[in-house]
């Protein structure tokens, strides 16, 4: 059982995400980003596995609604691929212009708050995590959760942190400050927390 499985309850998943937050001033903002994501073990998402995918949404009238199937693998990938390539290849012949996208109120990208998943390898000297915890409080980052599980070698040590919410940008921001300390690594994992 991996790390995030057992001490965290949670299952890394490759989601792309869209959410529409609210209108203002004429603008629909909405936030998409596409990543791993470490998704709860009761989270619906997170029994999605092998060659298949899934669309969850959520309905204000309606909850969550998922639609479940194949959508990976040689089958449904080369399917899908000879689809696109069929109506390109109909549309160049029959001259047609290519669709224009429907008329609607201008979109506008949010980043909302989420909680964060960080995994740094550390030189195994002391002052190392409290440099690193300081460069997240600078910014106002909160932390959740740290563990240093054991598996590094004499001089070097993971380090796992998790968050509570914080912007996108800011987290970004404190991680530069973090990975330009002399003892930290340049290699390391940042995932969202899905909520």
């Amino acid at each position: 059982m991996s790390f995030a499985e057992a001490e965290l309850g949670r299952r890394v998943k490759l989601l792309g995400v869209a959410r529409f937050s609210g209108r203002e001033g004429g603008e629909q903002h909405v936030e998409a980003f596409v990543g791993p994501a470490l998704v709860a073990l009761d989270h619906p998402l997170a029994a999605v596995s092998d060659e298949f995918n899934a669309v969850l949404v959520r309905a204000a009238s309606a909850g969550d609604l998922m639609f479940y199937g194949r959508g990976a693998g040689a089958g449904p990938a080369a399917s899908a691929v000879l689809g696109d390539i069929l109506a390109l290849g109909r549309d160049i012949v029959s001259g047609a212009a290519p669709a224009a996208p429907p008329a609607g109120p201008a979109l506008r990208l949010a980043d909302s708050d989420c909680a964060f998943y960080l995994r740094l390898n550390v030189l195994d000297r002391p002052g190392v995590l409290s440099a690193i915890t300081a460069a997240l409080g600078r910014l106002g980052i909160s932390i959740a959760t740290i563990n240093q599980p054991e598996g590094g070698s004499r001089r070097s040590v993971p380090i796992i942190i998790t968050t509570h919410p914080s912007s996108p940008g800011t987290f970004g921001r404190a991680l530069r400050d973090i990975l330009a300390l002399p003892d930290v690594s340049r290699r390391h994992t940042v995932m969202r927390l899905l909520s």
